[in-house]
C-alpha cells in the first residue's frame, strides 16, 4: 500500500510545483501529512488479493467545484490555503490509487495513464525503493511510455 500512495503523492507535489508558487518545504509537509492521511483512510479498505473491491472509496477526484477532502485537510494541515491548490491544481483531475496499480486522468476526456503498476510476482524485496520520475509534459499530449525498473511496470505519462 505504501508504494502505490507514494507514487501517488509525488505526482500530486509535482503537480504543485509546476509554477513554482509553493515552496518547497511547505510541499513537503503537504506531502508527508497527505502520505499519512492516505494510509489512514485506506486502512480498512485495501485488498490486494481483490484490488477493485474499495477502488470508488481510494479514488481521488478533484472538479472545477469539488477537492477531495483528504487533499483539503492535507493543505490545511500543512498551511497551504485553497486558492494555492486552486491554483495548482488541474480543474478537471481524478486519481485512482488501487493495490498494485495507480492511474490519473487529467481532465474528463484525458486518456487514463498509469503511474503505477505491479503484480504480486514482480513485487520488489521490502528493501527496494521505487520512485516515479515526473517531469513538466502532460500527459495527454503523448502515449504512454513503459518502463521497467526494480522488477515493476511503470508508464511515464509526464516524460
Amino acid at each position: 500500500m505504501l508504494k502505490e500512495i507514494k507514487s501517488a503523492v509525488q505526482l500530486l507535489v509535482h503537480i504543485l510545483s509546476i509554477n513554482n508558487a509553493i515552496s518547497k518545504s511547505r510541499l513537503e509537509k503537504f506531502s508527508e501529512c497527505l502520505e499519512k492521511l492516505l494510509c489512514l483512510r485506506y486502512e480498512a479498505h485495501w485488498h490486494p488479493q481483490k484490488p477493485f473491491l474499495g477502488s470508488a472509496y481510494r479514488c481521488i477526484r478533484i472538479t472545477h467545484s469539488l477537492m477531495d477532502t483528504v487533499i483539503e485537510k492535507a493543505a490545511i494541515m500543512s498551511g497551504l490555503s485553497y486558492a494555492e491548490l486552486n491554483k495548482s491544481l488541474p480543474q478537471e483531475f481524478t486519481l485512482w490509487i488501487d493495490p498494485s496499480d495507480v492511474s490519473y486522468r487529467i481532465g474528463e476526456d484525458g486518456s487514463i495513464c498509469c503511474l503505477y503498476s505491479s503484480t504480486a510476482e514482480e513485487a520488489p524485496s521490502p528493501t527496494v525503493t521505487n520512485t516515479v520520475t515526473i517531469t513538466n509534459q502532460s500527459c495527454q499530449s503523448e502515449v504512454p511510455k513503459p518502463l521497467s525498473r526494480n522488477g515493476n511496470s511503470f508508464t511515464k505519462c509526464l516524460s
